[in-house]
């Protein structure tokens, strides 16, 4: 799956503007990620897993462009089978 692109918030550091996602590979899953400036962290929105009602428990996507040195905070928001919880 594509990572469809969104918009770059003003707020988003230099440094971090070079940050790629992608799943663009077998079982990559990630839909689209989103930097929250306020806690300097990516959160993410997976795909639902196949054959299931909705259910997203698991997650594949590659990170390019981190600087060196620089850690980065990935929550990933739509992570989603109660019942495995």
């Amino acid at each position: 799956a594509e990572v469809k692109p969104q918009p770059i918030p003003m707020d988003v550091p230099d440094e971090l503007l070079t940050v790629r996602f992608s799943s663009c590979f077998e079982g990559g899953n990630l839909m689209y990620a989103v930097y929250q400036p306020e806690e300097d962290a990516f959160d993410l929105v997976l795909d639902h897993d196949l054959h299931t009602m909705g259910h997203t428990q698991w997650f594949y996507f590659g990170v390019t462009g981190v600087p060196a040195g620089r850690s980065l905070t990935f929550r990933l928001v739509n992570m989603c089978k109660s019942d495995s919880l």
